[in-house]
């Protein structure tokens, strides 16, 4: 069992869930689905490189890059924390998750 892939899935499914509730919080037909767009996607990059840990890696550290730039979450600590800061620690467990091996019986 690997469980720094398993790990980094269930914080990532906890991430989309938690942005997900913002969506429903303003409605999602009205405004909401602003936030449902991102947490689709990630979930959708999650199954997308469901076996593959090294390019899962890669692919939520540029996700983590991309927040910081587009939603400036580098002006204030809070909001770097709530919304970049869970994708850095996913693509670190993703990262873990390709150096551990587990012997196959």
């Amino acid at each position: 069992m690997n469980y720094p892939n398993l790990l980094a899935r269930g914080l990532l499914l906890l991430y989309c869930i938690f942005l997900l509730l913002f969506g429903f919080e303003e409605g999602v037909l009205e405004q909401g689905y602003i936030h449902a767009v991102p947490a689709v996607a990630m979930l959708g990059l999650m199954v997308v490189f469901k076996n593959k840990p090294a390019l899962s890696s890669l692919v939520f550290l540029f996700t983590f890059l991309f927040s910081i730039w587009f939603f400036k979450t580098y002006q204030d600590i809070v909001s770097f924390l709530i919304i970049s800061a869970p994708l850095i620690v996913v693509s670190i467990l993703f990262f873990m998750g390709k150096k551990s091996t587990s012997p196959k019986l």
